[in-house]
């Protein structure tokens, strides 16, 4: 048989040989399934020893459509030529060079200027800014050039200046909000022109007060961006030396009296320095001002000291009491008691009672015992009590091995004359204690005006390892457990009584206080738990 089918173009791989049910003719893009034997025509794609059917002809022993076989097209043998590029069809036995999309619509493609399919098949040129489109000799022509532009999408544009297109087609040059974008030569620029850029915003960094001179850099405290530098309303200041812009705009340091206004690190410091304190609006010496003695506020005027009792039995002829007012930091008060001995002898009172007695704690440096005034006092000598440390009570002096009173001397026989004088300091103002079985909230000092034959009974709930209460007057104590079990006892008839017992810390306790002699008088009591 002959050469059978229709030959495909070079076109872009479109042709694909098919010789799955054929056993002879053409393969459809130039090339033969297979020949038939002498006496046989392919008809098709089967050998036949039939006549070739209406609309064929024999080509080379094969039954050939010659309307539309590309390799015989019109008559055996007259293929249609090749175009590179393109597909070469035949149609009503005329051949044409087309493109796969257009094949079998009897079209012949110029690929030189055809705009659809310039160059190569379905290579379609642009219309840009406006211009139809063009193809010379199979490339589509640029509208833009000869208008020194670059065509870009539908669009001639100046690549030099164009900020969305800079440099090249689609380049989109940045910006931020109160700015522009900026192309320049080709290059883009600072859209902000001139601001600083803080994050994504164009900020004036002369006047912005959250950006001021700097991005992130806040003014606050009252302050104001002025030229890049946070300011206050009057003007650029220190906040962090500034007396009358002390860490704030307009947060003046008090004037002190006495002192000199001062701004560390942006707060006002003592303005008094050296020994001097501020008090209010003043600076005081708190070591010798009677008003602020000690502390601020603590005024020496408030400490009012009880009359001191006279104790018949010790047949004593005087007691004062007077204020020193502020030494030392301190408020202090002299007390003088002078005593005469009976024939028979008597005792003084130390310090430290004489103190407890006008509401006071005793002020003494410690004096060693061996060096009390002698047993005997002569005639008229004034003698001076047997220190405990500052500030504690009897029986703590008598935990360090001390009796009290510490001075138990005799006297002689005669008129024998001593004055004991004492140094006391001022204690907080006392607390009226509970009704009879009530709790003591806290140690401290306490004041309760008994009624005649009563029992003062006082619930504690323990918080150290030790229960002390000493109270004012003679009579006897009492300590007793939570189910009134008695733990300890201390009584005295002429002196008060001291009672100092071991506790366990958080457990329920009751002092029991009876007074002598038994009738109704205020007393004052010292409790620690």
């Amino acid at each position: 048989g002959g050469a059978g089918g229709g030959a495909g173009g070079a076109g872009g791989g479109a042709c694909t040989p098919n010789c799955t049910d054929k056993a002879c003719g053409g393969d459809g893009c130039g090339g033969v399934c297979g020949t038939c034997e002498d006496g046989l025509r392919c008809i098709e794609g089967a050998c036949s020893d039939a006549e070739c059917p209406a609309g064929t002809i024999d080509c080379g022993g094969v039954c050939t459509e010659v309307l539309s076989d590309a390799a015989n097209c019109g008559n055996c043998g007259n293929a249609c030529p090749m175009v590179e590029g393109l597909i070469a069809e035949c149609a009503e036995a005329q051949c044409y060079a087309t493109c796969p999309a257009t094949r079998g619509t009897a079209t012949n493609i110029d690929l030189t200027t055809d705009v659809e399919n310039c160059g190569s098949c379905g290579n379609a040129c642009p219309s840009i800014g406006g211009e139809p489109p063009a193809c010379n000799d199979g490339v589509c022509a640029d509208p833009c050039q000869a208008q020194g532009l670059v065509g870009c999408g539908e669009a001639c544009v100046d690549t030099q200046f164009d900020a969305f297109n800079c440099g090249g087609c689609g380049n989109v040059c940045p910006t931020a909000e109160g700015g522009v974008p900026v192309c320049e030569g080709g290059q883009c620029g600072d859209p902000c022109q001139g601001l600083a850029q803080c994050g994504n915003a164009c900020i004036d960094t002369d006047r912005d007060d959250n950006n001021c001179g700097a991005c992130g850099a806040r003014c606050t405290d009252g302050q104001s961006c002025n030229g890049g530098i946070c300011a206050c309303p009057d003007g650029a200041v220190d906040l962090d030396a500034d007396v009358e812009n002390c860490g704030a705009c307009g947060n003046a340091c008090p004037e002190v009296a006495g002192g000199e206004r001062a701004c560390n690190a942006g707060r006002c410091v003592d303005a008094c320095g050296g020994a001097l304190n501020q008090c209010g609006d003043s600076c005081v010496n708190l070591s010798e001002d009677a008003n602020n003695c000690g502390a601020c506020g603590t005024r020496c005027g408030d400490f009012q000291a009880r009359d001191l009792p006279v104790r018949s039995p010790l047949e004593e002829t005087g007691g004062t009491v007077e204020r020193l007012d502020c030494t030392d930091g301190t408020c202090l008060f002299a007390t003088a008691r002078e005593y005469r001995f009976p024939n028979s002898g008597g005792v003084i009172m130390s310090c430290s009672m004489q103190c407890a007695e006008a509401g006071m704690n005793v002020i003494a440096a410690p004096v060693p015992f061996d060096t009390c005034p002698p047993s005997e006092v002569p005639l008229g000598q004034a003698g001076v009590g047997c220190a405990v440390f500052r500030g504690v009570n009897d029986a703590t002096a008598r935990a360090y091995g001390a009796d009290d009173p510490v001075l138990p001397r005799e006297g002689f026989a005669g008129a024998n004359r001593t004055l004991l004088t004492c140094l006391c300091e001022g204690t907080a103002p006392l607390l009226d204690a509970p009704s009879p079985g009530g709790t003591v909230p806290a140690p401290g000092n306490y004041q309760y005006e008994m009624s005649d034959r009563e029992y003062l009974i006082i619930e504690i709930t323990a918080t150290g390892n030790e229960v002390y209460f000493e109270p004012s007057e003679s009579g006897y104590v009492e300590l007793y457990s939570a189910n009134w079990v008695r733990l300890e006892s201390v009584q005295e008839l002429n002196f008060r009584p001291a009672l100092i017992a071991p506790v366990n810390p958080g457990e329920t306790y009751y002092i029991l206080y009876k007074k002598f002699p038994e009738f109704g008088e205020l007393v004052t009591f010292a409790i620690d738990f």
